[in-house]
């Protein structure tokens, strides 16, 4: 008889299904598997037309196991497409789930008939102990971290201590095309393709909107300056231009990053990267270190701002003021680095007060530098946070997998904010701060047009100096240039996710959950999968990876 056969798949993250970061959990957990006893495949959903044809290619294989991973949002969608289709052609071969939410809410998820066991929190070693367990025919029930129903009841095992990520092999690179994973990242600035890459695991601070400690218990581990230099000279053979690294929490430990700047900077490696930092890191930097920093192509930042104001901070608990933000904005503005700062706006009793602080930092920021890029999203209490548990009784919780698939910061019952309210929230995010920053997405390629185009220009300034007018004075009654603008823009972009779904032909014949097609997904670009993901801290996180977002910066909003 053939070696048994484990297929995995990488779940699209939306409905365009554009290709974006690699499948860094499955390469991890491929890696501790014996390639003397099993043959993997890995299989990419966003590469995949039909999924029952693509299946059917392996229906004469001894199948041991499917595994899918998955966040709460649009993942989920796709990741349940795969696991039906694969019970329509392997009935009896269990389907094992990894990721954000199954490892959170593993009752839920194991509720649907197409999930058989959960891989919960860092997965190498369960999923490594579960394959052993069906090639020997020996019972999985007592291994850690693995979640199972047997004769109806669930058998939750609980996690062990999460293991340094330097005990684990090398990922088995063979088992994917790195090639297709080179994107366009013009959300920070590369005129060149890029790739998404991840070098830790974990964090070790308290956030109490993020998911993070319930997946690793505050641990943080990474691999060191050198063997991070070595895969970046290896990814360096597809002709990339940059690398986003997209972990949890790039700045733990400083001197790692400054050890590899150095080490860039000597190899004369000619590539900009963009990392995850906090405020309270940037101001422990001096302005030598983020001039060296800056020197080895450290560009832009991805920061968690939060909110404007002192009180919400302090709820979230991220340890800083508006002040400590202010601050990090002028440093990194004298070493030209530029910023992306994400905003959460909307908690509860107090969305009025912290957002209209919130804009006015906003503008502080933009006035500190004109480079400013701005993500706002709306706070969506997200399971497995402190958070959730303060707020759930206020949102309407999904009870199965494909109103999990609904649940973002982009489609969440804020119910209760008024109406008026959210709707103004929605015009500052889609609309009015891109406009008044023109850094990012539709306004940044609008504003490159002009400077060939005086008709262009013109338009550009007259909406950008009311979209500046309206941010400064928190004006936002009487939106009609909102309306006016949106008519070419949306027609633009939905042509554009037309021609990309054409091309690729994406739709799933069969069972399909079908929810992409009654709630389509407009956004594609770093800050819109970033809404999607805020909360979620890794939707791989059988190893060290960041969505990213993330998942989260392939592409141009429009």
């Amino acid at each position: 008889m053939n070696k048994p056969l484990i297929i995995l798949y990488n779940p699209k993250k939306d409905e365009v299904g554009e290709i974006n970061s690699l499948p860094l959990s499955l390469l991890a957990i491929s890696a501790v598997i014996d390639p003397e006893k099993v043959d993997i495949k890995i299989l990419e959903g966003a590469l995949i037309d039909d999924l029952d044809s693509e299946l059917s290619k392996y229906s004469d294989k001894n199948l041991l196991l499917a595994g899918v991973t998955a966040i709460t949002g649009p993942p989920l969608f796709d990741a349940l497409n795969f696991a039906k289709a694969f019970k329509r052609m392997a009935p009896d071969v269990p389907v094992v789930w990894g990721g954000t939410h199954p490892t959170i809410m593993p009752g839920g998820t194991l509720e649907d008939p197409h999930a058989d066991f959960i891989v919960k929190g860092q997965g190498e070693i369960p999923f490594k102990m579960l394959v052993e367990s069906l090639l020997d025919g020996s019972s999985p029930e007592g291994i850690p971290g693995l979640a199972m129903k047997v004769n109806g009841e669930l058998i939750d095992n609980p996690m062990d201590k999460p293991v340094n990520i330097n005990e684990f092999p090398q990922y088995p690179w063979h088992l994917v095309d790195i090639g297709k994973y080179v994107i366009p990242m013009e959300s920070i600035g590369l005129k060149k393709r890029g790739i998404i890459y991840v070098t830790s695991q974990g964090c070790p601070f308290v956030c109490s909107f993020c998911s993070d400690i319930a997946l690793y218990n505050r641990t943080w581990t990474a691999w060191p300056a050198e063997r991070v230099l070595d895969d970046i000279k290896m990814l360096s053979q597809y002709d990339i231009g940059g690398i986003m690294f997209f972990d949890n929490n790039f700045f733990v430990n400083s001197k790692r990053v400054l050890e590899l700047c150095e080490r860039l900077l000597e190899e004369k490696i000619d590539l900009v990267w963009y990392a995850d930092i906090r405020i309270d890191q940037i101001n422990k930097y001096t302005q030598e270190e983020l001039d060296l920093i800056k020197k080895a192509g450290g560009t832009t930042f991805l920061v968690g701002a939060e909110s404007g104001d002192d009180s919400t901070l302090d709820l979230v608990r991220k340890d800083i003021g508006a002040e400590d933000i202010r601050e990090a904005a002028r440093k990194c503005k004298k070493s030209g680095i530029n910023i992306i700062y994400s905003f959460m706006t909307g908690f509860p009793e107090v969305y009025k007060e912290e957002f209209s602080a919130t804009l006015t930092l906003i503008d502080e920021l933009r006035q500190i530098d004109d480079e400013t890029r701005v993500i706002l999203c709306t706070y969506a209490p997200y399971p497995g946070t402190e958070l959730y548990e303060k707020h759930k009784d206020i949102v309407n919780i999904p009870d199965n997998l494909e109103d999990w698939g609904r649940y973002t910061q982009l489609n969440v019952n804020t119910n209760w904010m008024e109406k008026e309210h959210v709707d103004m929230i929605e015009s500052c995010s889609n609309f009015y701060i891109d406009c008044a920053l023109s850094t990012m997405n539709t306004w940044q390629n609008i504003k490159k047009a002009g400077e060939k185009n005086i008709f262009i220009r013109f338009a550009h300034k007259f909406f950008q100096s009311l979209a500046i007018f309206r941010l400064k004075h928190q004006f936002y009654k009487f939106r009609f240039e909102e309306k006016l603008v949106a008519i070419p823009i949306n027609i633009r972009r939905r042509l554009r996710n037309y021609l990309i779904k054409r091309r690729r032909r994406t739709t799933v014949r069969g069972d399909n959950v079908g929810a992409f097609s009654e709630e389509p997904f407009q956004r594609s670009s770093l800050g819109d999968m970033y809404k999607q993901n805020l909360a979620i801290t890794g939707p791989l996180n059988t190893s060290p990876v960041k969505e990213n977002a993330a998942s989260l910066a392939s592409a141009e909003k429009d």
